[in-house]
Parts: C-alpha cells; structure tokens; sequence
C-alpha cells in the first residue's frame, strides 16, 4: 500500500481503537515528536507505566512454600517429618505474601525491559524506561506469550492495568528476537496489512462511539441469516455476517464497512476501474438481511483510507443510498476529524428531511 500514514496520526488511531482518550484530553505532544514507530511504542509504554506508579502498583497475595526457621504461617507438618527438621527448629510452611510480584507487573516490566534491549530505541527512551522498572523491585521477569495476556482476569482491583496491557501485548506481538545479539527488533506494525485493517475498523467504530451524535447507537453487529425453509439444516456451515460499525438511530440505519486495502478499486482488462465486487456484495447482503428483520430507513457505505485520489459516489441499489468514500489518514488530525464527521452529519440532515423537520 503506497499510504504513509504519519506517526502523528497513527497515535491518534489507536487511542480512538483501544478507547483511551486520556492521553488526548492532556498535553502529550512529547509523545508524538518522534519518527518511528519503536519510539512511539517507547513512549506510549513510558506513559502507561508512569500512570500505574502515580496510581499505585498492584499487589496481590502470592502464596510461597519454604523452609524456614521456626513456624509461620500453614504448617506442612507431612514433610516437615519425613525431612526431620523439627529436631533442627525448622519447618516447612505455606505463607501469603502481600507482593508486587504478581502476574500483571511480570508482564509490564518484562514488557519494558525487552523494549530497552529493542535496537535503535532512543536513547533518551531507554534510559526513561530503565528508571521507571526501579519502581518494580522484587517483580520476577518472565518469558511472555500471548496466551499469558489471554490468562489476565480483570477486576476493579487492576482494570487500571486494562490499557497498560493492551499496549503490552501489541509490542511483544511485534518484537523479533536477534540470535546474535541477543536484542530485538521492533517490527512496525503499520507496515503490516492485517493488523492496520483491525486499527482502521477499531478506530472508525470507536471514534463514532464517542465523538458521534449521543443519540445514535454505535456498534459492531451479527446479523442472522433470514431462513425461508423449515428444515433442520446444519446452520453453522453458514458464514457469519458480523459488521464493522452500524449507526442506530430512531429513523435510520446505516451500516459502515471499513476496507483497509491498497486499492478501493479494481483495474479491469481492457476496462475502467470499478469498484470491488466482494466488498460490493457482502455489503448488500448485510443491509439486505437487516431489511428483512426490521422495517427501518437503510443506508451503507464502503469506507477505504484514501490512496492515490479522492472517492466520495453515492448509488440506489435495491432501494438502500449506498455509499463509496475514501478519508485522507495522511492530512492534519482536525480534518479527518472534520471528514468523520460531516460524514454523519449529512446523513443526520437528510434524516430531518424524510421526518419533515
């Protein structure tokens, strides 16, 4: 894809996706002066961790089997026999420890220690870092997967590690290992088609989420296949037909479909370009079954990231104002902002109109 999105504005996206604003309702400037996306990540997990020392760390009560003098805590009496240690004043007991060294500060400081070994990290960053993992004395480091974000229960004690552990996760998502060295590198993920499809939908729902009109509803949606036969096929060969984002209102309904491609259109042989069939199709089969189920004002739209040029076309197919439009990611964040929006709020003036307001 021939798209640079600024670093800039990429900061913005994912705090849209994670639906974390606080770092936009503050000064965070320092946090997008850099030029890299390992920096951006640097500082972003910078910021985390110093929002969870300011908050306070979480400490949790690990249970530990030990050896000691004397008793304390649950004593084991079986194997403190069978190795005759109470001749010696000794025993082995089980004690609860009310300690950092729990699973969610393993995973953040393992977290920022493997990005102070990331190469080409700031220097300036890396020392940043290494200050702030002094706050975590007595956390054990740990190799990380993804199954052991997977693991983390959240709970009113630690939902503030919530974003902490979202940024976590995508970094170890992106660091590379260098046998030689023993370092990482830190793939950018903006280079990676996949992820940056689920930032781009993440980030157009949420946005809609919480900057849109509060008397819409906002919300990704499983629509079910209207059957007109009776027998008990086996429905789960079906393919579920999940949205990227629906606009809910008393009057109209208007599903959006994100499309983070290369290109909105299709070159044809010997042919102009046109729009893609798939995209076209399984659009239509949304706003189709949706019809079928309620009796509501449809509308759709394609919504790609603007490449090469400018798409804004509007149709009536099968009785639905379907829509073909591309933003500019790459222009200053107040105006895709602005493009967002105007985007909506057309569609909420149009609504006023078939209302006779």
């Amino acid at each position: 894809m021939s798209l640079k999105i600024p670093i800039k504005n990429i900061y913005y996206m994912l705090c849209y996706a994670w639906q974390h604003l606080d770092s936009l309702s503050r000064d965070q400037t320092s946090a997008l002066d850099v030029c890299n996306m390992t920096d951006l990540f640097g500082r972003i997990l910078k910021e985390c961790v110093t929002d969870l020392i300011k908050k306070g760390l979480h400490r949790d009560y690990i249970e530990t089997t030990e050896q000691m003098v004397g008793i304390k805590g649950k004593l084991l009496v079986t194997p403190s026999v069978q190795k005759s240690l109470f001749q010696l004043g000794q025993s082995i007991c089980v004690t609860d420890e009310y300690s950092l060294n729990n699973p969610l500060n393993q995973l953040v400081l393992s977290t920022m220690q493997a990005m102070t070994n990331v190469k080409d990290l700031d220097a300036g960053l890396k020392d940043q870092l290494c200050n702030l993992t002094t706050h975590f004395r007595g956390v054990e480091t740990r190799r990380v997967s993804s199954r052991d974000f997977a693991n983390i229960r959240m709970s009113r004690l630690n939902h503030h590690y919530e974003h902490t552990l979202k940024v976590c996760s995508l970094i170890w998502d992106q660091l590379t290992p260098e046998e030689s060295t023993g370092r990482y590198i830190f793939e950018e993920f903006n280079r990676d088609e996949a992820k940056m499809r689920r930032v781009f939908e993440d980030f157009v729902r949420n946005f809609y989420k919480i900057e849109g009109p509060k008397s819409n509803t906002f919300k990704a949606e499983t629509i079910r296949w209207q059957e007109t036969s009776n027998d008990t096929q086996e429905k789960t060969l079906l393919p579920v037909m999940k949205t990227d984002t629906c606009l809910i209102s008393s009057s109209c309904y208007t599903v959006i479909e994100t499309k983070f491609v290369p290109e909105a259109l299709q070159h044809r042989f010997a042919s102009s370009d046109k729009i893609r069939s798939g995209h076209l199709y399984q659009l239509m089969a949304y706003l189709e079954n949706i019809r079928r189920r309620n009796n509501v004002n449809l509308n759709g739209i394609l919504l790609y990231p603007e490449v090469d040029f400018k798409i804004e076309e509007r149709y009536k197919l099968w009785d639905f104002d379907v829509q073909i439009r591309t933003i500019n990611l790459m222009q200053d964040w107040p105006l895709i902002r602005r493009d967002l929006l105007e985007m909506i709020q057309t569609r909420g003036e149009e609504e006023k109109v078939a209302a006779g307001f």
